[in-house]
């Protein structure tokens, strides 16, 4: 189980460092990511986050697989507030902790609901987000 949500955490900050190398625009990226979980969602054989997933059977904050969750949870996390403070959000705070609960929301949603309407969902609130910062301006 580490080995994999090891090698989890690092393709999805591999693909993240991708999509740095196409766009320098924070909007943009906090667009892609929100899209990438949505097509993560409605990908074959998808069965929810694996990190929440593993989270779930190995509750002790100690344990090295609880640790490879946190860890992942700490990088996504500080990138989105990176994006969000780039961006010019002014509560990059609440921004960031919005983000992590659309993306924990969509994770649980896709596995239960129908995950083509989770992503589209997601992307709208992820898109609602954006414009509720140039409304806060």
């Amino acid at each position: 189980m580490l080995a994999h949500v090891e090698q989890r955490d690092q393709q999805i900050r591999t693909a993240m460092t991708e999509s740095f190398r196409t766009t320098a625009d924070p909007e943009a990226l906090l667009m892609k990511l929100t899209a990438g979980i949505g097509e993560e969602i409605c990908g074959p054989g998808f069965r929810g986050c694996p990190f929440i997933n593993a989270a779930a059977e190995y509750p002790v904050p100690d344990h090295p697989v609880r640790q490879a969750v946190q860890a992942d949870r700490s990088w996504f996390r500080q990138t989105v507030h990176n994006l969000a403070a780039v961006a010019g959000c002014p509560d990059s705070e609440h921004t960031t902790a919005v983000q992590v609960l659309l993306r924990d929301g969509a994770m649980a949603g896709g596995n239960l609901d129908v995950p083509g309407s989770v992503r589209d969902h997601l992307i709208r609130m992820g898109r609602t987000v954006l414009t509720e910062r140039h409304r806060a301006q």
